[in-house]
């Protein structure tokens, strides 16, 4: 009797914090999107309007003092994307988002995302509404939290949860090693991509 009662204990307590988590999750999301929505509905927004909205999201679903969530980081040599995450003095990832509503596969943004995928390692690009996780230059995740409608922010409850471990999976990257030809020969191409870009821009001043 006493082990069925510490399984139902146990079980109760299990379903108390998951459902915890997830209520907070979804306070923390739905709160994003209705500050951003607020500066959206003004007609007087750029892509860098909800920046502090986005950090302040992350900072929140993180909930780690180890990691540094920068916005506007210092220029590195492939570029300059939006935030740089790093934990203990070491880059963990990077996130470069463009206004609200842009296409994300849009041709102007080909060459910078391309460079930014061959050169970084664990990359988000996002709108604020739909989200990619680029993990070694693959796609991993993609996740829409809301969508546009008549100028409005319609949030996608269903889809909060998927963003949690969006961010999960890319606080918890880990730097891959080469362990196969094929590995190594992606890596140089890629690396071989972001130095042809680097000599083009040394040239160009």
């Amino acid at each position: 009797l006493r082990q069925k009662v510490q399984q139902l204990l146990f079980c109760c307590l299990t379903n108390y914090f998951f459902n915890a988590m997830t209520t907070d999750t979804h306070n923390l999301i739905q709160n994003y999107l209705n500050e951003i929505n607020q500066l959206y509905a003004t007609d007087r927004t750029g892509e860098h309007s909800f920046r502090a909205d986005l950090q302040k999201l992350l900072t929140a679903l993180i909930a780690d003092t180890d990691i540094a969530i920068i916005n506007e980081p210092n220029q590195i040599k492939y570029g300059k994307p939006d935030y740089m995450l790093i934990r203990d003095g070491v880059e963990l990832g990077f996130i470069e988002t463009k206004d609200i509503g842009k296409n994300l596969a849009s041709k102007e943004y080909t060459e910078q995302f391309e460079r930014y995928k061959n050169g970084l390692g664990n990359l988000i690009l996002t709108d604020y509404l739909y989200f990619e996780l680029y993990q070694n230059g693959e796609k991993k995740i993609t996740v829409q939290i809301a969508q546009l409608k008549d100028k409005t922010i319609i949030p996608l409850e269903k889809s909060f949860i998927a963003f949690e471990e969006l961010i999960k999976n890319f606080i918890n990257y880990q730097w891959q090693s080469i362990t196969t030809p094929q590995q190594l020969a992606n890596r140089l191409a890629g690396k071989a991509k972001l130095f042809a870009h680097v000599i083009h821009e040394v040239l160009a001043v």
